[in-house]
């Protein structure tokens, strides 16, 4: 998660397709429609709904539709997250909370004769998750200080690869070595060192001289060089495909013409249908 983070935070592109994914899977965010026999009840309803995704939030920072699109970046950058239902104690206002992945681990001392904690899901005999355990000391830092929320009390946001597990993987994972080559190689062929006139070993408003059988080159460089772009351009195709987004949709929407275009597009409605799907089962 802390690596998958740091790329997120220091790579351009991986922050650009993650981004864009969340926004055209999110969108206006999940809107209600009331369908009963009664009108003015569906309009009441239906305000309320608009009122409350105001106010969602249990902190009071964000809208229903923001928390949408967070849990969405969240789930392409930290393969997870974690919404909890909460409701306020003076208002009984119903609210949500959005807890991140590092929030969610092993904390205090093992209970032999307790449920079973696994990386801070606890389970029951048969796998079934039972409560999660948040960590409520300050964020990055271990800490003893947690509280067991039940099951089901906790919306656990992410797409299973395996079936049987208890927490989710980042897309990003299989793509995490070519995103540090590419940053690797990109710093290495900045730092090439200009020609100046110190490089000559001479002082500043001195003329360098030729001598016998010398000759002068101008120089120039050819980095990067177009065998560098297509290597970088395939490993980005790989991060794009860890995503789920084309990468002629989300970087060279120039190389795909006519019916391969119209394919690239399906492709990548077919992931933004996906993730709609999994946020409105889940949040719905």
């Amino acid at each position: 998660v802390k690596l998958a983070r740091y790329l997120y935070n220091s790579s351009p592109f991986t922050r650009g397709l993650i981004n864009e994914k969340a926004r055209y899977s999110v969108g206006t965010g999940i809107r209600s429609q009331a369908v009963t026999s009664s009108e003015a009840w569906n309009e009441e309803a239906e305000k309320y709904f608009i009122q409350w995704s105001k106010i969602a939030d249990v902190q009071g920072r964000y809208t229903y539709r923001e928390i949408q699109r967070l849990a969405c970046i969240a789930i392409d950058r930290d393969g997870e997250c974690f919404v909890r239902l909460v409701t306020h104690k003076k208002s009984g206002y119903p609210a949500i909370q959005l807890i991140l992945a590092h929030r969610i681990g092993n904390a205090g001392k093992v209970n032999e004769n307790g449920p079973r904690v696994i990386d801070g899901v606890g389970v029951n005999s048969d796998g079934r998750p039972i409560f999660y355990r948040y960590l409520t000391g300050p964020s990055g830092t271990p800490s003893e200080s947690f509280e067991d929320i039940p099951a089901n009390q906790i919306i656990h946001l992410g797409e299973a690869c395996a079936g049987d597990e208890l927490r989710f993987t980042s897309p990003l994972a299989p793509s995490v070595n070519h995103l540090r080559d590419i940053s690797d190689s990109i710093s290495a062929s900045a730092s090439t060192n200009d020609l100046t006139v110190e490089s000559l070993g001479t002082n500043g408003g001195a003329i360098p001289r030729l001598g016998a059988g010398d000759d002068l080159v101008s120089w120039s460089s050819n980095r990067p060089s177009q065998n560098f772009q297509d290597f970088c351009g395939m490993l980005l195709r790989e991060v794009c495909s860890s995503i789920g987004v084309p990468y002629e949709f989300h970087a060279r929407p120039s190389e795909a013409g006519g019916a391969a275009l119209r394919s690239v597009l399906v492709r990548a409605q077919r992931t933004f249908e996906q993730r709609q799907v999994l946020l409105m089962d889940r949040l719905c």
